[in-house]
């Protein structure tokens, strides 16, 4: 697929500005650089030094090369990705996006299990599928 081949690459053509943007977002700080048609030696050899460089600043920085996605920062109350405590329905919501593109949810309740095993529940579902849908 075209897009995940070029993945963090853009292509920039602005008045005197003609080349290859490569960024990377790895743990809140950006790693980016311009790549000029003109210094490359063309537009091809251009694309091709920026994704050299965007595949050596992930391994330098120690960022996984994988295609798909992976979540980085939690935005959720307990601080965890893809589980969130509901007090109102006194249960843990998990979600999880499946390998289809689907999205995915169940939860847990802490009335049946007490919260710190219903807590350890939701995040064993959470892994296998997100482990299900790195594998796929």
């Amino acid at each position: 697929m075209e897009y995940e081949k070029h993945r963090n690459i853009s292509r920039i053509d602005h008045k005197h500005t003609h080349g290859w943007y490569a960024r990377v977002m790895f743990c809140g700080k950006k790693h980016s650089k311009m790549f000029s048609d003109l210094k490359s030696g063309g537009t091809t050899a251009a694309l091709l030094a920026a994704l050299a460089w965007r595949d050596s600043i992930k391994t330098k920085i120690g960022m996984p090369l994988a295609l798909k996605h992976i979540q980085g920062k939690a935005n959720t109350n307990t601080g965890l990705v893809g589980i969130r405590h509901v007090e109102k329905d006194n249960k843990f919501h998990v979600t999880w996006q499946c390998p289809c593109g689907k999205h995915g949810h169940t939860s847990v309740s802490i009335r049946k299990h007490g919260k710190k095993k219903a807590l350890k529940l939701a995040i064993q579902i959470r892994q296998r599928k997100e482990e299900m849908r790195l594998a796929s």
